[in-house]
């Protein structure tokens, strides 16, 4: 078989990665990769542009901008939403015509960018992100960890930092072994979120609410780190945000045996287990307390891995391939 050549652009692939060791039988792939929403190697671009039959950008930045107003006759294009790009302008500058198929990464995405960009739903379908599936490791990890909840990824402020903090406060006053991991980096070492006036006072809350709740000692700033040595230390993957495109960080920690457990967001029943997705922070309370029993921990564990397979990497790519058979 003629393998095609598949360039994909943009300036963060995290979310496409796991995915290519997967498309590597069909094509040969080659990185466009930007410094920015709109910085590149311009000259570079067109080159690999030359030698690519299927050009995908991972999210709709400058890149989809780009490679919409230079795409070469008989080129497949594809883009792909997250989230961060609804509140740009990007979509709007696009030669949408040159566009094969918008790609959203869940179906509330989907609504919304037909919605905000005009975009022909005949032009737009959904593939989620796709995980490294691990959960065939986790059946030796202990239940001392169930005291250890965790948020992988804090900021911006819609992550809800805050309900965390309430969530173990509850949890310290029946048992004082329960403890907080915040992975990621903190606020003051992201600019442009410490330079909002509007994110930096969120923060600042957060580290009263801390001292307020006599939280010091139990809340653990771990930063960035390789997950893959955390996973059998964390009982609990906490997903408490005002909105979500889809959040990857519970569906890895259950594929890495880690229970996650989600507050409803606009759209998580699209995307996430029933059975994880709670109303409100009392219910996550309950329902911690309740797993605390090793069998019906590992129970729901399994439910929702099961439920999850439907996003591993290599389940995920065969969507890719298809999409880019359209032509």
């Amino acid at each position: 078989m003629v393998k095609a050549n598949l360039l994909i652009a943009g300036d963060d692939l995290k979310f496409i990665q796991p995915l290519v060791p997967y498309l590597k039988p069909d094509f040969n792939i080659r990185f466009d990769r930007w410094a920015g929403p709109e910085q590149h190697n311009e000259q570079e671009s067109f080159s690999l542009l030359k030698w690519a039959e299927v050009v995908h950008c991972e999210w709709l930045l400058g890149n989809t901008v780009w490679y919409s107003w230079n795409k070469l006759p008989g080129q497949v294009l594809t883009t792909r939403i997250h989230f961060f790009e609804l509140k740009r302008e990007y979509g709007n500058l696009l030669n949408i015509e040159n566009i094969d198929k918008f790609i959203a990464v869940s179906r509330p995405i989907l609504e919304r960018t037909v919605e905000e960009f005009r975009i022909p739903r005949a032009k737009i379908c959904v593939i989620p992100n796709g995980i490294e599936d691990k959960s065939s490791l986790s059946s030796c990890f202990g239940t001392e960890r169930f005291y250890n909840l965790a948020i992988i990824g804090a900021i911006p402020a819609r992550k809800g930092l805050h309900r965390a903090l309430r969530i173990l406060s509850r949890l310290r006053a029946i048992d004082s072994r329960f403890n907080l991991k915040i992975y990621g980096m903190a606020a003051n070492q992201v600019d442009w979120v410490w330079n909002d006036p509007n994110q930096r006072k969120y923060f600042e809350r957060c580290s009263e609410l801390i001292e307020h709740y006599k939280l010091t000692d139990s809340v653990h700033w771990v930063g960035w780190t390789k997950m893959s040595d955390e996973y059998k230390n964390i009982g609990f993957v906490l997903s408490l945000s005002d909105e979500e495109s889809f959040h990857v960080a519970p569906v890895e920690g259950a594929l890495n045996g880690v229970l996650p457990l989600i507050l409803s967001w606009p759209g998580a029943y699209w995307v996430h287990p029933h059975e994880n997705i709670f109303d409100s922070t009392d219910r996550i309370v309950e329902a911690i307390l309740c797993y605390l029993d090793p069998k019906k921990y590992l129970g729901a564990l399994t439910n929702t891995q099961e439920f999850y397979r439907r996003y591993s990497a290599e389940t995920v790519s065969r969507q890719f391939v298809e999409a880019w058979k359209m032509n």
